[in-house]
């Protein structure tokens, strides 16, 4: 077995193949129908009962972090998995 089509391939010794745009659908911009409503904007649409379900796991995960990061970082360990909490956290509730 050779090499040879690997590196043709890595250092630009293959055919390449052809790039015919000619026939592409042109880009149209069409802005997004946002509302005037700040209040609508703001929102994520995140239920009450969805993000108290994202607050009880963010509480479960600070304790653990309490419970088990001080042992095995320190407290560099401690707030990096606060940390790591808090992003999930956001992350559940659409952020």
């Amino acid at each position: 077995m050779t090499l040879y089509p690997v590196l043709s391939s890595l250092y630009g010794n293959s055919p390449r193949a052809p790039q015919n745009l000619g026939n592409a659908q042109a880009f149209n911009y069409q802005p997004d129908a946002v509302s005037d409503d700040v209040q609508d904007i703001a929102a994520r649409g995140v239920s009450d009962f969805h993000e108290t379900e994202c607050f009880a796991q963010y509480e479960r995960d600070l304790d653990l972090c309490n419970a088990l990061a001080g042992p095995m970082g320190g407290t560099r360990g401690i707030a990096l998995c606060k940390t790591q909490a808090f992003q999930n956290y956001q992350q559940c509730r659409g952020y």
